[in-house]
């Protein structure tokens, strides 16, 4: 038939509670500042994975990592900040110092596993995207990004989103070659 068009074969009907759900999600997501900055690097990492960029995808979903880690380490300290002999315990001095370069990124990661902030599985997973963004970072030639590292890294960002904002995000990382066919 000349009004049926085959290219529609296949395509499934999204539901209204489907798109409900994407609208609330997407409300939320621009409720929470800098919520949409960290998604929107998520995204691109997986852009990156599935046309097979690893290295970028890593380095992209590491700063998504550093940025929330660095957050949890401030948020951290400021619940330390309880009143201690008449003072506050972390003046603005010492939270300047808590915040320096001698506590890089490594340390933070450490710290926030044994406060229990992070679990002990996350922490592995996280020093293994922080390895891998180093050695890319530094042109470390032995090092070979793969599938396996940037969907770490990937994961990582996402489960520390959902721990920070209570969000739930499922990503596709299925790698898929577009091309023409017969």
């Amino acid at each position: 038939e000349a009004g049926i068009d085959i290219r529609h074969f296949g395509r499934q009907v999204v539901s209204e509670q489907a798109l409900e759900e994407a609208a609330n999600k997407f409300s939320y997501l621009f409720q929470n500042q800098g919520l949409e900055k960290n998604v929107s690097g998520i995204a691109k990492s997986i852009s990156e994975y599935k046309v097979g960029n690893y290295e970028s995808s890593i380095i992209m979903s590491w700063f998504v990592c550093e940025k929330i880690l660095s957050e949890k380490w401030l948020v951290h300290l400021n619940s330390l900040n309880t009143e201690c002999l008449g003072v506050k315990r972390i003046n603005s001095k010492r939270l300047k110092h808590l915040m320096d370069r001698d506590y890089t990124i490594s340390v933070i990661i450490n710290i926030l596993e044994l406060w229990e902030e992070l679990s002990f599985e996350q922490y592995l997973k996280l020093e293994k995207v922080r390895v891998a963004r180093n050695k890319i970072a530094h042109g470390d030639r032995r090092y070979k990004a793969s599938a396996d590292d940037a969907s770490n890294a990937i994961e990582s960002a996402i489960k520390l989103i959902q721990q920070t904002h209570n969000l739930r995000l499922t990503p596709n990382l299925n790698r898929q070659v577009s091309g023409l066919s017969a």
